[in-house]
């Protein structure tokens, strides 16, 4: 029995010990991404209109610190994906290359097959290589912070 409660406490010990405060980016009905100290994101705040890429300095209770600043998780408008959450959006951000591939093959197959670019080939393609171009401008690679989709201070 006391080895029990010796092993128990030292458990306990063991993860409080390696426990450390993260940051949580969650969204709805995928696992949330953990960024910890020492690494780099980029995000929205509601007082700066362009991103702001940063360094995380550590935490303190419910901010996060910066090397120059420090923000509540609260004021991130929008977080930009990164090699962490690229995976969550399988097509929201590929449009624009499927548009510029199907665009420019179906020009060059055409050209290929008949020798020649007809006039409503050329007009197809270049729609879709325009629709590439457009959807390049229009979707940003971030997320809204709004509803179930959340930052948060891990403790």
């Amino acid at each position: 029995m006391k080895l029990y409660c010796i092993l128990i406490i030292l458990l306990g010990l063991f993860i409080s010990a390696r426990a450390q405060k993260g940051l949580i980016f969650q969204k709805p009905g995928k696992h949330g991404v953990t960024y910890e100290t020492g690494e780099i994101i980029t995000f929205n705040i509601k007082t700066h209109p362009y991103a702001l890429t940063d360094q995380i300095m550590g935490f303190e209770d419910t901010l996060i610190v910066f090397r120059n600043y420090k923000i509540s998780p609260r004021e991130i408008t929008y977080m930009w994906l990164d090699e962490k959450t690229k995976d969550w959006y399988f097509m929201k951000f590929k449009w624009s290359k499927l548009c510029f591939f199907v665009g420019g093959g179906y020009m060059l197959l055409n050209l290929i097959n008949e020798g020649e670019l007809t006039k409503e080939d050329a007009v197809f393609s270049g729609s879709l290589i325009a629709a590439g171009f457009i959807t390049k401008a229009i979707i940003k690679p971030r997320v809204k912070i709004k509803g179930a989709t959340r930052v948060q201070i891990l403790r």
